[in-house]
């Protein structure tokens, strides 16, 4: 099972207004312990600081069960890191989380668009959706101690 000190999350995430084609991601495709990096560079997206976790194996699901399937990602003992082609829009995902989470999100030229904290310490054994109100988004990043992120649709 994971070390409980790294994060792991669940997530769902919705991006509209997303310039580049509209697609399902659910990380099943990656094995396990693998970071993602540029992996879904075909839809637009690329990752740093982002870690495959399968439920079983390297992530315990019972504390950080998936949204949907049975890989998640979690992150590599640093803030997830996410850049698109284009830009993104109202950006809602389903986090499983040990910690309180920090999303900043950053446009043109790295421009700080806006910070969100999320209210809750912790949910762990469920998941739950956070929505971010943000448009024009070229980067995000996700900071926050053991979170797992498991599906979302561009």
């Amino acid at each position: 099972m994971k070390n409980n000190t790294r994060i792991c999350f669940g997530l769902f995430a919705l991006l509209c207004g997303f310039s580049v084609n509209a697609a399902y991601i659910d990380f099943e495709d990656i094995p396990d312990l693998t970071s993602v990096n540029d992996f879904y560079a075909t839809n637009g997206i690329h990752f740093s600081n982002a870690i495959s976790l399968t439920a079983g194996f390297s992530l315990n699901e019972f504390d950080y069960p998936p949204h949907s399937g049975s890989v998640a990602i979690g992150d590599d003992f640093a803030p997830i890191e996410m850049t698109f082609n284009g830009s993104a829009s109202n950006i809602s995902a389903y986090f499983t989380y040990g910690s309180q989470l920090t999303f900043s999100a950053y446009g043109t030229g790295g421009t700080l668009l806006g910070t969100f904290v999320n209210a809750g310490f912790d949910n762990l054994g469920v998941t739950e959706l956070v929505s971010l109100g943000f448009s024009g988004v070229q980067s995000l990043t996700i900071a926050g101690e053991r979170m797992v992120l498991t599906s979302w649709t561009i």
